[in-house]
């Protein structure tokens, strides 16, 4: 589990905020990752990022306050991977 929370401590100046002064949005994802061993040198890795696929805008791209920055997090995404050690 991932949770970031709220940050609104500092004041636009001049309508605008500098960067890395800007507010930050409170977001939550839950991430699940395995792995299991088939035999002493053949194993398998699963996992699910984002598993409930929240919408959300990372910390960085919201501190930064910069449209070219303003980028959303990844969605729900699966990785599976297999390992041969010899």
């Amino acid at each position: 589990m991932l949770n970031a929370g709220n940050r609104k401590r500092f004041e636009p100046v001049n309508g605008k905020y500098s960067c890395g002064t800007g507010p930050i949005n409170s977001f939550t994802t839950f991430n699940f990752y395995t792995s299991y061993a088939l035999n002493n040198t053949n194993s398998i890795k699963i996992g699910v990022e984002n598993i409930f696929n929240a919408d959300y805008y990372t910390i960085p791209s919201q501190w930064q306050v910069d449209n070219l920055a303003y980028v959303k997090g990844n969605g729900a995404r699966a990785t599976v991977s297999y390992q041969l050690s010899f």
